[in-house]
């Protein structure tokens, strides 16, 4: 089980919004961070929320600037693609960037290790 699945697992039930779970922002090791999203109101693959797996996940805000692989899922990629959303990316590209950047930080992120 990748990050994101374990990340996925351990934050569902939490606070709910009206389209299912707001996940915390993630932070990895090396400090970057970036908002991993999978629910009935997110660009996510399947569009439901407390599914048992995703395909693809939203990605946003990301701290730092994304690979530029991102921008094909921007939904405007603006100056540098820190200020956007990604829809409907891989999990393995967004896992691609977790992995760049040390993997999760359980701890600053809030989310005891999945």
């Amino acid at each position: 089980m990748n990050d994101i699945e374990k990340f996925i697992k351990a934050t569902t039930g939490d606070a709910t919004t009206y389209s299912g779970v707001l996940r915390p922002r993630i932070y990895c090791i090396d400090g970057d961070s970036v908002s991993i999203q999978a629910n009935s109101g997110a660009y996510c693959t399947p569009r439901v929320s407390g599914a048992a797996h995703y395909y693809e996940v939203e990605a946003g805000f990301p701290s730092s600037v994304p690979p530029v692989t991102w921008e094909e899922y921007a939904e405007d990629w603006g100056e540098d693609g820190t200020e956007t959303v990604y829809g409907y990316m891989p999990v393995e590209v967004a896992q691609d960037y977790l992995d760049e950047h040390g993997g999760i930080d359980w701890e600053k992120t809030g989310v005891a290790d999945g």
